[in-house]
Formats: structure tokens, sequence, C-alpha cells
């Protein structure tokens, strides 16, 4: 009995707690947005740790500000401490949390979360409590000794300034005295500079000889005025350093040490805090300690601005923000093709290749034309000679002569044209099917730049989720439910996770070098590269209309003996065969005709006798004399102990072998476009697939380490779900691009690619194919020569 009046009483007590409103009052240090939503975001958590349990209040009336004065700041604290309809007070500000620390009595419970270190105001911290009634406070101990050194690890200086409020710098001026002569002693000349206006022109007070700048917060600064500083500070070249959280450093600051997610943390642990007074606890008991995510954030866009940039160890153990410069080249997947067909080595080898073997058939033609020979010559022989002793010979000549020699036919001259000819369509379709292959291959080495990104960002998550389950770690340490064991594991799985980052970095920098390389730009050059999703209007359009055509078995088989046809039709490396071919039919036909098609030459000759010294006994004389000569010359070999018959059986054969190798190769396509096929059925819908175990296995990750976090579940647990994440994450991006680079391969053994074609094109190409998919026996299958010609 007595049992169930307790029940009953403690339920009824907690019915009543739940009906009974806690009313809150606030104080923040000023008025401004970011203020307002720190406010905002501590109310909620707040409201989400007390849901069903306590009924929480916040009077509009009870919400008040300092104005960013201490003396206002101070009233308005003593204004809530004394007000009966204030049963808990909300400090939201570094003034009002650190002005708190020097109240002699507090009235009620009241909460600081933001005391930078309760040195400053005089006070001893002993333990992980407060120990002064009705206060309770959050602090990470920081000093600023330790932030000049952090700083000084990235960027070394002499002459240091800090940017601080005017009430801060006045709440803590005989701290900031002290640091002075600290720094004085580590060699650094650091002066303070006071902000008080919210439209300061700060840029103008700081030193001209000024070598580096840390900013704390500036809460009385307007959004503009402060990113006026930031953009003075990089024109002045001056490396910067946020005492705030990281949230600056993607305004412009160049480095940081404190997670913008801290904030977060902070009103969570407050939140968890004043429910454990609501639930009957005393404030003075309650944790203090805080605990930053003390971790270094870069951005590198700043730190090109100002001519920094930081060594790779430190790097890799920082989250660098705008690590790719943004003003660099930027490359699309439409753009790539295009860029690689014009500038490519090879390509532009290929096409000098093609312009000199144009020649080939110049130089063959030109044996059909005539041929014209002009001589000129001066002969003496020796005076005793007995043909010039008789006069028959001259002893001195001079003559010339112009000789001209025309085919009038010849098989084999007629021949050679037409095998050259058609030989230089082979090298022009060989052309063709190495710029192909170039737009194929640039573009999957695109599609593999997107993938190495992505990698990249996946190991720097990764590795980002690692030292989380370190913090993990610690806390389940501190609360006694592990041992060190468990820290000592993830700070090791921290190294093996930095070291896959930094060899997914060198894989993304290959991926550019190689890049570099196929369009013959300079290999060190650097660029932006657009994402390719397969939301992509333009892809989406086509993407649709063809998985649509493959959703039964029926018109699965038309589209693949239609693009099987396309494939054929356009193959560069048939068209080649085939010149081939012709040419060496056209050979075969000539040694046929050579054993009864002669040579007919027609040849002439006019001479002329300039010049001449004779004995003139002899009485000849042919000095200035021009004779002529002309005949038709027939030459047909009668035997060549068995060459032309080598020669036709050579021919021949090579004939039988090329169309060999045509029937091999159009199997080769016809097998290639149906494996591509094969592999695009299974790859897309693998996109989908891949993407619901990525997402599960988040889900599951993220139970798993909620589960650590409370003691529940072990370290081994935490990493093969961390494990099967990462592997999640790498299948998921994979196989998103394994599909472009699929359909890549299809679009090139079909040797037709959209990146190429104008949308007129592109419709015309797919009208054909729905249609062929509807009706493949009636429908319009169009072939093409190697010209590309219907």
């Amino acid at each position: 009995m007595n049992n169930v009046a307790l029940v009953f009483l403690l339920g009824f007590v907690s019915l009543l707690s739940a009906q009974t409103p806690i009313r809150i009052g606030t104080v923040t240090d000023g008025v401004n947005p970011e203020w307002k939503v720190q406010r905002d975001m501590f109310v909620s958590e707040l409201t989400k740790v007390a849901e069903g349990e306590f009924t929480l209040r916040f009077p509009e009336n009870k919400q008040l500000s300092g104005n960013f004065s201490i003396d206002a700041t101070n009233k308005q604290i003593d204004r809530l401490e004394n007000d009966p309809d204030v049963d808990m007070v909300l400090l939201i500000g570094r003034i009002s949390s650190q002005l708190v620390l020097k109240k002699n009595v507090l009235n009620k419970p009241t909460f600081a979360p933001f005391i930078y270190n309760v040195t400053l105001s005089g006070l001893t911290r002993s333990g992980n409590s407060s120990h002064i009634t009705n206060l309770n406070y959050l602090t990470d101990e920081s000093t600023l000794e330790d932030e000049i050194q952090t700083f000084q690890r990235f960027v070394p200086f002499h002459r240091l300034v800090i940017l601080a409020d005017e009430s801060q710098y006045r709440l803590f001026s005989k701290t900031t005295e002290q640091a002075i002569q600290k720094a004085q002693k580590q060699g650094i000349d650091l002066q303070f500079v006071t902000v008080s206006q919210t439209d300061e022109a700060v840029i103008s007070k700081i030193p001209s000889k000024t070598e580096a700048v840390m900013i704390a917060p500036l809460p009385r600064l307007s959004i503009q005025a402060a990113k006026d500083l930031y953009v003075g500070l990089i024109e002045r070249k001056l490396p910067t350093y946020a005492l705030s959280d990281s949230s600056r450093v993607k305004e412009g600051v160049l480095l940081s040490r404190i997670a913008s997610s801290n904030t977060v943390r902070r009103a969570r642990s407050t939140a968890l805090n004043m429910l454990a007074v609501m639930r009957g606890g005393k404030a003075e008991k309650q944790a203090v300690l805080f605990e930053e995510k003390d971790f270094p954030y870069i951005n590198m866009a700043t730190a090109r601005s100002i001519g920094i940039y930081p060594r790779y160890n430190v790097l890799g153990n920082a989250i660098v923000i705008n690590e790719t410069d943004e003003k660099e080249p930027k490359l699309t997947f439409t753009s790539i093709a295009k860029e690689a067909i014009h500038a490519n080595l090879g390509l532009i080898s290929g096409q000098l290749g093609v312009e000199s073997n144009q020649e080939n058939v110049a130089e063959v033609r030109s044996v059909l034309f005539p041929h014209i020979t002009g001589e000129l010559g001066y002969t003496q022989l020796n005076s005793d000679n007995v043909y010039v002793e008789s006069g028959f010979y001259a002893e001195k000549s001079t003559a010339g002569a112009l000789k001209v020699q025309q085919i009038l036919f010849s098989e084999k001259a007629l021949a050679n044209l037409e095998i050259q000819k058609q030989l230089h369509v082979a090298v022009e379709e060989q052309q063709r099917a190495l710029e192909l292959e170039v737009i194929k291959q640039s573009s999957t080495m695109f599609l593999n730049m997107l993938v190495a990104q992505t990698q990249y960002r996946i190991q720097t998550d990764n590795l980002a989720l690692t030292r989380s389950n370190l913090e993990l770690a610690k806390g389940r340490v501190e609360a006694g439910t592990t041992d060190m064991s468990d820290v000592y594991y993830w700070e090791s799985a921290i190294a093996g996770a930095r070291q896959s980052v930094l060899q997914a970095k060198a894989e993304v920098e290959k991926a550019k070098d190689a890049l570099n390389r196929i369009l013959n730009r300079k290999i060190g050059d650097r660029f932006v590269i657009e994402t390719v999703s397969l939301e992509d209007p333009a892809i989406r359009k086509n993407l649709n209309s063809v998985l649509e055509m493959l959703s039964d078995e029926n018109r699965y088989n038309a589209i693949e003996k239609f693009l099987v046809d396309e494939g054929i039709s356009h193959s560069a490396e048939l068209h080649q065969l085939d010149a081939q071919l012709s040419a060496q039919k056209r050979q075969l036909l000539s040694e046929e005709r050579s054993y009864y098609s002669p040579d007919v030459v027609l040849a002439g000759e006019v001479s002329h006798v300039f010049d001449e010294t004779r004995n003139i006994s002899a009485g000849i004389s042919l000095e200035d004399k021009t004779d002529w000569q002309a005949g038709i010359k027939l030459t047909l070999p009668l035997y060549e102990g068995g060459g032309r018959s080598a020669r036709n059986s050579r021919a021949r054969l090579n004939l039988q072998q090329t169309q060999v190798r045509y029937t091999d190769t159009k199997q080769s396509i016809e097998q290639r476009i149906r494996s591509d096929l094969h592999t695009i059925s299974a790859s897309y819908p693998s996109i989908a697939l891949a993407a619901e175990a990525a997402a599960a296995a988040r889900k599951s990750f993220n139970i798993v380490k909620e589960n650590y976090a409370q003691g529940t579940r072990s370290v081994s647990d935490l990493l093969t779900a961390q494990n099967n994440t990462l592997v999640a994450e790498q299948s998921a991006t994979n196989t998103r691009y394994r599909f472009l680079i699929d359909a890549l391969q299809l679009q090139r053994d079909i040797n037709n690619f959209d990146l190429l074609l104008e949308d007129s094109q592109q419709t015309s190409l797919l009208n054909r194919m729905k249609a062929f998919a509807l009706e493949p026996d009636n429908a319009e299958t169009k072939h093409y020569n190697r010209e590309g010609k219907e």
C-alpha cells in the first residue's frame, strides 16, 4: 500500500512539474542578427531536452539586452536576478557571462555558457563545477598565449594587432596588460585596437607596420562593415586569425581553430545542465568544462590572395576551405571533348599525317602527266684522239636538249593511283577513329577527375568522423565506461585516415595532370571542373528516352539491333578496312591484267648544238644544228621467272586476309555494343541501389555512434559501421560515374557522341530509335558510307 502511494505521489509531482511553467529570462550582450540566431539556438535546445517533462516559458519582456554596455548589461542581469517572475537566468554573450562571475550573490539558477577563461576575472577553478551558489558556466580555459602560438605555427610574425570590442577590452583591461608583457617576452610587439561603433572603418585604425591580425568577436560591427574589414585586411596582405569560430574563416579570415558547430554543442551542454537543475540539481554542481573542437580551419582563397602557402603537413592536419581557386579556368563535360579535338597532340600529329599522305596521291597521279626534261652540256675530248683528228668527233662541243615522255596507257600506274586514293581514305578513317578515341578518353578522364575529387571529399569526411569518434572515446573515458585503449585506437585510426586523405589528394592532382596532358595544356596548370549530374536537363532528356525504350525484352532487342546497325554503319574501323579492301581488290585486278596489258609510252626529244670545235678537214659541222625525234613504245613482260604469279597470289591472299579482318571487326563491334547495353542495363539501376545502401549505412552508423557514446556498443562495432559507410559512399560515387563512363563507351562503339551532336541531330537519332523500337521490321534504318552520307 505504501509503495502504491509513493508511486502515486511521484506521478503527481511529475504531473505538477510539467504543468507549472518554468520562466526563463535571457540577457544578450546586444542586439544584432547573430545574437538573435544564437538565442534562438539556445531556446530550441532547451525546448527539446525539456519536452514532455517540463513546460518552459520565455516571456518576451524578460528577454533583455545590454546594448554592448558593461553598465547596462550589469543592470539587466540584476533586474532578472531580482525579478520574482523569473525562475532561471540565461546569459547569452561573452560580456554578460564574464560579468556574472563578479557577482557576490545570485538569487536564482544562472547560466553563463560563454566564459573564455575564469582566471580573467581573478577566479580559480577547482574541479569540474563552479562552487558558486546558483551559478553554472561553460569554459574551455583557453589562453591568449595558446592562441598566439597556434597562429605562429602557420604564419611567423613579430608585430601583432588584436581587434577587440571596446566593452570586452575594458572588461579585461588588467589581463590585456599582462598579455602585452607576455608577448614582449616572446619577441612579439602586441597592440590592441578597439571597436565601438556599428559602421566603424576598422581597417584605418590598424598600424601600417602590422604583420598579423587576430580578430576577437566584434558583435557591434555590422555585416557590411565586417566584410569591408576582411577585404581591407586581404588587400593589405595581412594574415588573420579568428578568436571566434570558423564561420569567420568562411567570410574571409585566414585561420581559426574553433569549429562553428561548437556553438550548437555549447547550447546543448547548457540545456542539459539547466535540465539537471529543473530536476532538482544544484547549478553550482553541474559541469563547467567545455572542450572546444580544436582543429585548424584555413581559407585557401585568402591564403592565395595574401601570398601565404601553408606547409603540406599543416594542410594535412586542417580543414581547408576554398581549396580550389574559383578564378582558375572552368572545364565542363560538354567543352572538354571539343577542346581535346582541337588541342590534342596525337590528333594534331595524325592530321599532319593525313595531309602528308594526301601528297602520296598527288605524287602517284603525276606519273600520268607529261614529264619534260631539259639538258645542257659541254664536252671536251683530248686533241690527239683518233676520232677528233679525223674530224668525226668535235674536240669541244656545247649542246642542249628537251625531252618529253607521256604515258598513254599503263595499267600499273592507273591501279597505283586508285590504290593510293583508297589508302588515303583508310588514313582519314584511321584519323576519325583516333578522334573518337580521344573524345572518349578525355571525357572519361573528366569523369575520373570527378570520381577522384569525390573520393577526396569522402576521405576528408571520414577523417572528420574519425576525429569525432576520438572525442566520443575521450568522453567515455571521462565517464568511466571504457579505458584509454579506445582513445589510442582512434588516434591510430586518425593517422590512417590522414594517409588516405593524402593519397586521395594525390589522385586528384594526378588526374588533373593526365587531363592536362590529353588537352595539350601545361601539365602544372590547375582548373575547376563543373560537376556532372544525371539530373542535368541535357543528360536527363536523352537518358529517359533511351531507358524507356529498354524497359522490356521486345523493345530491348529492337534497340539492340538498331544500335548494332548504327555502330556498323558509322564504324571508322570498318570504313578503314573497307577502303583497304577496295585498294587490295584493285591491286589484284592489276596483277591479273599484267599478263596482257602493255604499257604504252610516247617519247620525244629536240636537241641543239650551240657551239663546237672540230677539225675542218672532215668537212662536217653540227654547230647551230637542231634535230628532233619522236616515237611510241609498247612494253609487255613476257616472262619474269614466276614473279607475276607470286604477286598475283600475294594480292589474293592479302585480300582474303583483310576480308577476314573485316568480318572479325564487324563481329567485335556487335559484341561490344551488346556488351555495352548489358553493362548499362546493370549499371543504371545500381545507382539507386548504391545510394540506398549508402543512406542505410549512414543511418546505421549514426545509431551505432550514438550507442557507442552511451557505452552500449563497442569500438569494433563503431569501426565496422564507419567502414561500411565509407565503402557505401565510395560505391555510390563510383556507380554514378561508372554509368556515365559506360554510356560513353557505348557512344564510342556506335561512333556517335551526343557531345558533338546538335539538338536537332540528337532529336533525329532518338526519333529513328523510337520508330525502330515500335516497329523494328518496318522502321527506316539508315546506312552510311565512309563519307557519312546515306
